[in-house]
């Protein structure tokens, strides 16, 4: 489905990756939105972590995964976000 989206020329806006989050979004369907381009920076990154126990839609296990996913873009240096 989402390279789907991706033919019929889905605009990746700044916010996408948070709300993917925040509504339980598995984790290869949130890597896939970072690897076509969608915009994700530091401060969306922090304020994802902040609201991710209350809102994440998820597992507790995929909640973790997730987590751990986001961090890993905070330290990623040149790889990671702005």
């Amino acid at each position: 489905m989402l390279e789907c989206l991706k033919r019929l020329g889905l605009a990746l806006r700044q916010g996408v990756v948070r709300e993917a989050v925040l509504g339980g979004a598995p984790l290869p369907a949130l890597r896939w939105l970072v690897e076509q381009g969608a915009p994700v920076g530091e401060e969306e990154v922090q304020s994802t972590l902040e609201g991710l126990d209350e809102m994440h839609q998820g597992t507790e296990e995929e909640r973790r995964e997730v987590e751990a996913w986001l961090r890993g873009l905070l330290g990623a240096g040149d790889g990671g976000v702005p």
